[in-house]
């Protein structure tokens, strides 16, 4: 299987939504200071990880919890 399914209930939604936000918060500390070889990595995970905090988000919309 190519992606994991998220979990659909809210409290779980959120507590993965804490748990990107916190890699994401990580992963833009580390792009500055890796070597410029690695910066594309960090990029690339980066990008993947602000799409599956935008996935859990519109799970929460849908669960009527939005964000904050």
């Amino acid at each position: 299987m190519g992606h994991q399914e998220l979990s659909t209930a809210p409290d779980l939604l959120e507590a993965q939504l804490f748990g990107l936000e916190e890699t994401l918060r990580i992963l833009r500390e580390e792009l500055t200071a890796v070597t410029p070889g690695e910066r594309v990595h960090v990029a690339r995970s980066i990008k993947e990880t602000r799409l599956r905090i935008a996935r859990v988000r519109v799970g929460l919309m849908i669960h009527g919890r939005g964000w904050s």
